[in-house]
C-alpha cells in the first residue's frame, strides 16, 4: 500500500528527525487493520452483488428499506421517509431520485445529492482499493467524535468530496464520519455513526446506522443481508414517469406507412416516410419529427407528447409548415387508447371555416403502433379521418 499523505502541519524540523514517515507509517497500518476487521480485500473482492433490507426510520416514523449494490458503483435504494417513499438510483452514470415528498416524477440529482448517493455505494468502506479509485486519504492521528476518541482519516473522493472517518483505536472498525449531506436538496454536513457490527460470512457489517443534520436523525436497522443475488439491472437506470410509462415504446426509429385523403368523399391514397421520436426532461416529453403526405401536399411537422399532472391531462403539441401556428390538444389515455383534441385548448385554424383537430394513438407494441389524425368543421360534432399512419421499427 502507498504512502497515506502526510498531514499538514508538520514541521520541517519534524520531517528531517523522521516523526513524519513512521506517521504515515502509523495510518497505513492503521487502514490495514481496517480492512482486515471488515473481512479483507480479498472476501470483498468476491462480492459482486448486495442486497440489504430492514427498517428506516425518518420523521420519526419507521419504516421499511431495499438497497441493492452492484459492481463497480451501481446503487438502488428504496426508503420510507415519513409516510412517503423515496428512491435513489445509480447505474454508473446518471444519478436520479423519486422523491414522495417532491412529487412522482423521476428527477435528476443535485450535485449535492450526488455525494450521498456515492456514499451508498460502497460495498465496505472508501478505503478498500482507494488509491485505485482515485482517492486521497491523510492520517489526521487520533481525534475526538462527540466524545469518543479515535483514529481520524481525512478522505478526498475523486470526485472532490471531503469527508473525515474516525476508527475504534481497538476493533479497527468504523464508529463515525462527517461530510457532505443533503436536506431536500440543500447542502450540509451530517455525521453519520456506525455500531452493531457482526459477522455475516466472514465479513464485518454495521447493521445500525444512524445519520444526524440540523434537527433531522436517520435511523437504519439491518434486517437481512444477501451476497452476489440476482438484481434487475433496470432498477439502476433512471425509469420512465410512470404517467408516460404507456409510451415509452413510441421512442426510436420507425418506417411509417402513410394512408391519406383530401377529404371523406375520396379514395385513400398512400405512401411511405420515416420519423425519429425521442425522450426528453427524463422521459416528461417525447418529441416527434416527421414529413407525412397531408392535407396540400406533404406537411414537415414537430409533435410533443408529455402530461399535465396539475390538471390530469395528456397534452399535444403540433407545429408544422401548413398552418405555422402552435396547436395545443388536451385529453386522456382510456383503454390503451389516447385521444387528443384542441376543442378546447382554443388553437384552432382557418381553412375555409373554423378548424379543429383530433389525434389518436393507440395499437402501442413493442413493434410499432398507429396515429390517426382526424379534422372537424362543426365544432367537433362530427370528424373526418384524413390521415393514418401505421408505425413499425426501422
Amino acid at each position: 500500500m502507498k504512502s497515506i499523505k502526510i498531514r499538514a502541519g508538520l514541521t520541517a524540523l519534524a520531517i528531517l528527525l523522521g516523526t513524519a514517515p513512521s506517521l504515515a507509517a502509523d495510518g497505513d497500518d492503521i487502514l490495514q487493520k481496517h480492512i482486515d476487521a471488515r473481512g479483507g480485500l480479498e472476501k470483498w473482492g468476491a462480492v459482486k452483488t448486495m442486497k440489504i433490507t430492514g427498517s428506516y426510520t425518518g420523521f420519526s416514523i419507521p419504516g421499511t428499506f431495499e438497497l441493492y449494490r452492484e459492481r463497480p458503483n451501481r446503487l438502488y435504494f428504496d426508503y420510507a421517509l415519513g409516510d412517503k417513499r423515496v428512491t435513489w438510483g445509480h447505474d454508473g452514470e446518471s444519478f436520479w431520485q423519486v422523491h414522495g415528498w417532491m412529487g412522482e416524477r423521476p428527477m435528476t440529482l443535485s450535485e449535492v445529492d450526488r455525494h450521498v448517493v456515492i456514499q451508498e455505494t460502497d460495498f465496505a468502506t472508501p478505503f478498500f482499493n482507494h488509491q485505485k479509485r482515485g482517492h486521497k486519504v491523510e492520517y489526521l492521528g487520533m481525534e475526538e467524535l462527540e466524545g469518543e476518541r479515535g483514529h481520524a482519516f481525512k478522505l478526498t473522493r475523486a470526485n472532490g468530496g471531503e469527508e473525515t472517518w474516525y476508527l475504534d483505536p481497538d476493533t479497527f472498525l468504523e464508529f463515525g464520519r462527517v461530510g457532505p449531506g443533503s436536506d431536500f436538496g440543500s447542502p450540509l454536513r451530517q455525521t453519520t455513526f456506525f455500531s452493531d457490527f457482526r459477522d455475516v460470512n466472514g465479513l464485518m457489517i454495521p447493521f445500525l446506522t444512524e445519520t444526524e443534520f440540523r434537527t433531522r436523525h436517520r435511523v437504519m436497522e439491518v434486517e437481512k443481508i444477501e451476497f452476489n443475488v440476482e438484481v434487475d439491472r433496470e432498477l439502476f437506470p433512471m425509469p420512465f414517469p410512470k404517467v408516460m410509462a404507456p409510451f415509452e415504446k413510441m421512442v426510436g426509429s420507425w418506417k411509417v406507412s402513410v394512408e391519406y385523403r383530401p377529404n371523406s368523399r375520396t379514395p385513400w391514397q398512400k405512401s411511405e416516410t420515416t420519423a425519429t421520436i425521442e425522450s426528453v426532461y427524463n422521459g416528461n416529453m417525447l418529441r416527434e419529427a416527421i414529413v407525412h403526405a397531408g392535407f396540400q401536399g406533404p406537411i414537415d411537422a414537430i409533435r410533443t407528447l408529455s402530461h399535465d399532472d396539475y390538471r390530469k391531462k395528456y397534452r399535444a403539441t403540433v407545429f408544422n409548415d401548413f398552418t405555422y401556428h402552435q396547436n395545443i390538444l388536451e385529453g386522456e389515455l382510456k383503454d390503451g387508447e389516447l385521444t387528443l383534441t384542441n376543442t378546447e385548448s382554443g388553437t384552432t385554424w382557418e381553412f375555409r371555416r373554423t378548424i379543429h383537430d383530433k389525434i389518436v394513438v393507440k395499437d402501442i407494441t413493442d413493434d410499432g403502433f398507429t396515429v390517426e389524425l382526424y379534422i372537424s368543421r362543426d365544432g367537433g360534432e362530427n370528424w373526418i379521418n384524413y390521415v393514418r399512419l401505421a408505425y413499425t421499427k426501422s
